[in-house]
C-alpha cells in the first residue's frame, strides 16, 4: 500500500463530516447574504450605476465618456445591465453578479482549507477566519 491510499483511508470519515460542516456553514453565509441582498437598499455607487449605466442602455455605458467616475465599476455595472433584462430591476436581480461572485468565494475557501490543514478543527477555524472580513462580506452581499 502506498503512503497516499494509507493517508486517504486514515482521513476518510473525518474529512466528509468536516466537508459537510465547511458547506453547513458556508450555505448558512450564503443565505445571510440573500436576505441582505434583498432587504437592503441599494449604495451610492450602486445607485449612480444603475442610474447612469444600466437605465440609460448599454451604449451609454461603453461608447460614452459622460459617465466616469471613481465608483462606476465597468464589469458590476455589465453584470447588472444583464441581470436587469433578464429579471427586471429589483434588488435582489441587479445583485445576482455579486452573489455569484460570494459563492465562487465559499467554494474557493472550502477547497483552500481543505488543502492547507488535515486537522478538522483547524479548517473549520481557517475557513471561519477567511469569512470573518466584514468589508468583503459586505462586497458580496451588498
Amino acid at each position: 500500500m502506498t503512503t497516499m491510499q494509507t493517508d486517504r483511508e486514515e482521513r476518510g470519515p473525518r474529512t466528509r463530516g468536516t466537508i459537510i460542516v465547511l458547506l453547513a456553514i458556508a450555505l448558512l453565509l450564503f443565505a445571510v447574504a440573500v436576505r441582505k441582498a434583498c432587504v437592503v437598499d441599494f449604495t451610492h455607487d450602486e445607485g449612480l450605476s444603475f442610474l447612469h449605466g444600466v437605465l440609460p442602455g448599454i451604449q451609454h455605458l461603453v461608447m460614452s465618456d459622460r459617465y466616469v467616475s471613481a465608483g462606476n465599476h465597468v464589469l458590476q455595472t455589465l453584470a447588472m445591465y444583464v441581470c436587469a433584462k433578464m429579471f427586471g430591476p429589483s434588488e435582489l436581480s441587479l445583485r445576482l453578479f455579486s452573489l455569484a461572485s460570494l459563492a465562487i468565494w465559499l467554494g474557493t475557501s472550502i477547497v483552500l482549507v481543505l488543502r492547507l490543514s488535515p486537522n478538522g478543527l483547524r479548517r473549520m477555524a481557517y475557513f471561519l477566519l477567511l469569512q470573518a472580513n466584514p468589508f468583503l462580506f459586505d462586497l458580496f452581499s451588498a
